[in-house]
């Protein structure tokens, strides 16, 4: 072998290995694309209405659905958040009770950091009977790199449900796993419609990519020894 030639065996390990990441992208590609067209699917699909015990909640994520009822304003809780245009603040939750009785908590909107404190949205404030629309979510999964929500100051990072539903005292909630995001409306404060529809997908120029590293590194190796074969 020459001497600063690669080995064929690291020439082979790096192509495996280039091969191998294509080929989980293009498995990444064929999965985002069936959540995409799924997601379509149940956006475009007819409102509900409650009960929603018909499907899994799994099931019911992203569907459109009309409630009737009113917001509890004293059990708000602080979600931070930036909003659909990338500005600094909080979600504000709030548990909305039902003509039956029973409360599902609602993502209101996006409300800057000098818009936390109710009192500084009070015209948007009220206890009336009222009709909202939004899309129904299952809570989340706390992130790798997410901190903890901080339930004794009214700070949450992540929708954790169940510790919301206690922490707001809700002894009749709607649906385990689900609450929804209300669309934009005639509120000034918060700013609803923040939930994002549109799915990136790059999985097709990430597998291209990892596969012409693998090409390009046969090739290189295949011409620096017929570059360097002694003559």
């Amino acid at each position: 072998m020459a001497k600063n030639q690669m080995p064929a065996w690291a020439m082979f390990c790096f192509v495996a290995i280039f091969l191998s990441l294509s080929a989980w992208q293009f498995y990444r590609l064929g999965w985002k694309e069936n959540l995409i067209h799924e997601r379509q699917e149940r956006l475009a699909a007819e409102l509900i209405t409650p009960p929603f015990l018909e499907k899994k909640p799994e099931e019911l994520s992203f569907r459109r659905a009309v409630i009737e009822g009113h917001f509890d304003h004293q059990h708000e809780m602080y979600l931070i958040a930036t909003s659909v245009s990338g500005k600094s603040g909080y979600h504000v939750f709030v548990p909305f009770r039902l003509l039956d009785g029973s409360v599902i908590i609602v993502n209101r909107g996006w409300v800057p950091p000098e818009r936390r404190d109710p009192s500084t949205r009070q015209a948007d404030i009220n206890n009336k009977t009222v009709t909202i629309k939004g899309i129904l979510r299952t809570g989340m999964q706390q992130g790798l790199f997410v901190p903890d929500n901080v339930p004794a100051k009214n700070m949450w990072t992540w929708v954790d449900l169940p510790v919301m539903i206690q922490y707001a005292g809700i002894d009749q909630y709607i649906a385990p796993k689900l609450y929804m995001d209300i669309d934009a409306g005639d509120s000034k404060w918060p700013v609803g419609g923040q939930v994002a529809l549109t799915i990136v997908n790059n999985h097709l120029e990430y597998a291209i990519t990892w596969l012409l590293m693998a090409v390009l590194i046969a090739i290189l190796y295949r011409f620096h020894r017929r570059l360097r074969k002694p003559v």
